[in-house]
């Protein structure tokens, strides 16, 4: 994964090594999903169209939005906005459930399931993380999205992570450090934190109570 490409870049040079960053990965536009999603409007607060708005020029990246902000609506737009083969983790299969009908709701499409026993993925997919780190999907994926980056251990988010040949990687985190000290093993599978949305952010715009 590329995530620490960032801080190569930065440090390659004071210690005199040449990089070259080839870029492979699959992360074109899939046109069934852009005539369904075409006309796509999924509603969004002022930071949360911010959020997007930030996370879009970026290939990889941790969304860092306190809890009540809305994650799941903020993943929901980035999806239709690049309407590419996307895989959604989650780490129970409540959250399955859940996500995976608030984005029928929002998305107004057919969401793929994979976790609690059941394989039925489609080109937008909520998967456990703990089936796709045993069972191997058997498809090309464009995006891949973490909810909860930093509740999971961080070596079984890289080693999923790890498994697709995607060009955008994006988690999603109320609590953007972690106890372990492994920052950096997220890091290195997601990227950098590229937003941050903290509290004290959403109490000053009224959107949460002190």
């Amino acid at each position: 994964r590329t995530g620490l490409l960032p801080r190569i870049k930065m440090l390659g040079p004071t210690l005199g090594l040449p990089i070259e960053h080839i870029q492979y990965a699959n992360g074109h536009p899939h046109v069934n999903l852009l005539k369904l999603l075409a006309k796509t409007h999924v509603p969004l607060r002022d930071y949360q169209q911010e959020a997007v708005d930030q996370v879009l020029p970026h290939d990889m990246g941790v969304v860092y939005i306190a809890t009540g902000g809305g994650k799941t609506h903020i993943a929901a737009a980035i999806i239709a906005r690049r309407a590419i083969p996307t895989i959604f983790l989650v780490h129970t299969k409540e959250l399955l459930w859940q996500t995976k009908e608030r984005f029928e709701e929002l998305l107004k499409v057919k969401i793929g399931v994979i976790g609690d026993g059941i394989f039925e993925p489609e080109d937008i997919t909520v998967a456990t993380v703990q089936t796709l780190s045993n069972q191997p999907l058997g498809r090309k994926v464009g995006m891949v999205i973490q909810d909860e980056t930093h509740h999971i251990p961080a070596d079984t988010f890289y080693y999923v992570t790890s498994k697709f040949d995607a060009k955008y990687v994006y988690g999603l985190s109320a609590t953007p450090y972690r106890k372990d000290g492994a920052d950096l093993m997220i890091e290195a599978a997601a990227g950098p934190i590229v937003v941050q949305v903290t509290p004290s952010d959403l109490i000053e715009r009224k959107w949460l109570a002190q």
